[in-house]
């Protein structure tokens, strides 16, 4: 009776086991059938677009110049655009500069209207940025790589002559200037 019981609890071990062994196999050709459906939809969903970027004049870059190059849905009147994607780009060589921008293809529709904009900035300054709407989905916009040139930013300098301008001592030496008669000031007339 014990020799009996013996095989039966080995029995029962190995049949154990071997649910066991076919349930983990189950499992795991489930989880991999489900992975590459989900994998081929993201990967369908995946598009690039290939941007060079340039400008005119030759000048050099600032030390820290950055290429930011952002792709929005301009659809809805007077409300911020949707940005679908933007690239940020450390610039460390002259310029064409070319960006590869990595979007998700299921934002795109047939019935709105998309903008690609550039621009190059320096510590919060805007240096260079595109003054032309770019739509890269249009059918006379498909070449490959889709070219923006950026337009230098004017920087007006401010309209001041030193002739017939007032200047008074406020201080002199780090020390505050104390008036007791006529304040010290100094005038430049034409002449």
């Amino acid at each position: 009776m014990e020799k009996h019981q013996a095989v039966s609890s080995r029995k029962k071990a190995v049949a154990g086991i071997g649910l066991l062994a076919l349930s983990a196999f189950a499992v795991t050709g489930c989880g991999e059938q489900t992975k590459p459906t989900e994998n081929t939809e993201q990967a369908k969903a995946i598009s690039t677009l290939t941007i060079q970027v340039s400008y005119k004049d030759r000048s050099m870059l600032r030390p820290g110049s950055q290429l930011i190059v952002t792709l929005s849905n301009v659809s809805k009147m007077d409300v911020k655009a949707d940005i679908i994607t933007q690239e940020v780009i450390d610039v460390t060589q002259a310029p064409p500069f070319t960006v590869e921008l990595i979007y998700d293809a299921s934002k795109i529709s047939d019935k709105h209207r998309y903008s690609l904009s550039a621009r190059i900035i320096n510590k919060d300054k805007v240096l260079y940025t595109s003054t032309t709407n770019h739509d890269p989905f249009t059918e006379s916009q498909l070449t490959t790589p889709y070219k923006i040139e950026l337009s230098k930013v004017s920087t007006q300098k401010p309209d001041v002559t030193l002739t017939n301008t007032y200047w008074k001592a406020i201080t002199i030496n780090a020390q505050t200037v104390n008036v007791t008669t006529k304040e010290p000031f100094i005038q430049f007339n034409k002449d």
